[in-house]
């Protein structure tokens, strides 16, 4: 998230109870985004020395201040498709290189091209080489979504000749959805 890039932060409030202590504010990024951060604190020796015991993010205003605009359900289906169609174009290539290509830096910060090949290679098999996903009946589940956390959820399954269930996350970056996380199943 680039946290480590900052210009400052602006505290907009400082609660005191017993020995803990919340801080609320924004912290402004290189960029010149602002990020809202909650801190809990408790003391460690003197007053003046405090100890952090909880770091959170508002992640959702954070990406709404990239431009991000909640999807509609046609838009969330269009997601789905695009990375169940990449990835059942990178199986039957026996390659994951097109299905990593659009993930997120955050997802790429973490996992290899080998990596991402290595894990995904128990799919490289039949009945995912020879089904099309593309044809079948693509449902959302009504949870869908984005979460508190700023990060868009899809999760359904697919109705075809092989009935499928995925569960993905993206990450808003760059003006689109980008995927961090990838989960895939028969059903």
């Amino acid at each position: 998230y680039g946290l480590n890039q900052h210009q400052g932060f602006t505290t907009e409030s400082i609660r005191y109870q017993k020995k803990l202590a919340e801080v609320s504010g924004i912290l402004d990024l290189s960029d010149g985004s602002p990020l809202p951060v909650s801190l809990r604190l408790i003391p460690i020796k003197a007053p003046a020395e405090w100890k952090i015991i909880h770091l959170s993010f508002d992640l959702r205003k954070y990406v709404e201040s990239q431009g991000m605009v909640e999807p509609g359900l046609t838009e969330m289906n269009s997601i789905a498709r695009r990375s169940l169609t990449l990835f059942q174009d990178s199986i039957r290539r026996y390659q994951m290189d097109s299905f990593y290509q659009p993930i997120s830096r955050i997802w790429k910060a973490s996992i290899t091209l080998q990596e991402m090949n290595d894990h995904y290679a128990r799919y490289m098999r039949d009945p995912f080489l020879s089904e099309d996903f593309s044809d079948g009946n693509l449902v959302l589940q009504a949870s869908s979504g984005v979460r508190e956390d700023g990060i868009l959820n899809l999760k359904g399954r697919v109705v075809s000749n092989l009935n499928l269930i995925f569960d993905s996350d993206y990450f808003f970056e760059n003006g689109r959805w980008n995927l961090i996380r990838f989960e895939i199943e028969l059903e």
